[in-house]
């Protein structure tokens, strides 16, 4: 009984060894012909460079936790004179003040004491119409650095002269 044990026990370890020896040859080959893992861009690569870009542009922008005036020469990248999109609980971190703004089907957009918005561009920018319900539904809030504001725009679905019963400049015409 011993020696059926010890038998199988031997044919086990040697097939064992003979599929290690064949996956080594295996590895060996495909790394030989790929020329080392991943593509050889990636081997080439100089990471250490790579941070250093990095670095270089986050002191660029000022990310360094200091408030200080945008040196002359950065890339436009880092410029923040133009609204962005925050996440609402971004809204107020920076001790501005948060503005409710309603923006109407027809595009029309009016602050809290129901006047009508002449520039929306240069007071929330023109990318904020793609960021609607990204956070909360029928929402999207906005920093406006040269202003020191935050917006928070409610999208309506109505028509701003239905809402406020009156004559808009297009229906004029």
């Amino acid at each position: 009984m011993e020696k059926k044990w010890l038998n199988g026990l031997l044919i086990f370890a040697a097939g064992m060894l003979t599929g290690s020896a064949i996956t080594l040859g295996f590895i060996k080959k495909q790394y030989a012909m790929s020329g080392g893992y991943g593509d050889s861009d990636s081997q080439n690569y100089d990471y250490k460079n790579l941070r250093a870009e990095a670095e270089d542009i986050v002191t660029e922008c000022g990310y360094t936790g200091n408030v200080e005036k945008k040196e002359e020469g950065v890339s436009d990248m880092c410029n923040t004179d133009k609204p962005y999109v925050i996440k609402p609980e971004e809204a107020c971190e920076t001790g501005y003040d948060l503005e409710t703004l309603t923006l109407y089907a027809d595009g029309i957009l009016e602050d809290s004491r129901g006047i009508v918005i002449g520039d929306p561009e240069g007071t929330v920018g023109e990318e904020y119409e793609y960021h609607f319900d990204e956070y909360e539904e029928g929402s999207v809030y906005v920093r406006n650095e040269a202003h020191e504001m935050d917006y928070e725009i409610i999208q309506v679905n109505e028509n701003y002269a239905d809402v406020k019963g009156c004559v808009t400049d297009d229906d004029e015409s």
